[in-house]
């Protein structure tokens, strides 16, 4: 398996719309067992603000660098969000 770039290039750690608000949320930094956590603002008030939550993970569709991906779902105005 290949390594993610540590620090992780800008690209990565902020979102493209305007403003480029900040996406990487925690980054370990370990080079055995690295941890990411992404998400933005406005999905970090939803899920804060949801009554009700998912989550998912997989391992066969994960990209190159990552081993397991998980992710956290919120339903909201009854659209999964």
């Amino acid at each position: 398996m290949q390594t993610i770039p540590n620090p992780l290039p800008e690209p990565y750690t902020t979102t493209t719309t305007e403003g480029s608000e900040p996406f990487l949320v925690y980054d370990n930094g370990s080079e055995t067992a690295r941890l990411l956590v992404f998400a933005s603002g406005t999905c970090l008030n939803l899920l804060g603000g949801a009554k009700v939550g998912f989550m998912d993970g997989t391992h066969s569709t994960s990209p190159v660098y990552i081993c397991v991906s998980f992710r956290l779902y919120v339903l909201t105005f009854a659209c999964l969000v």
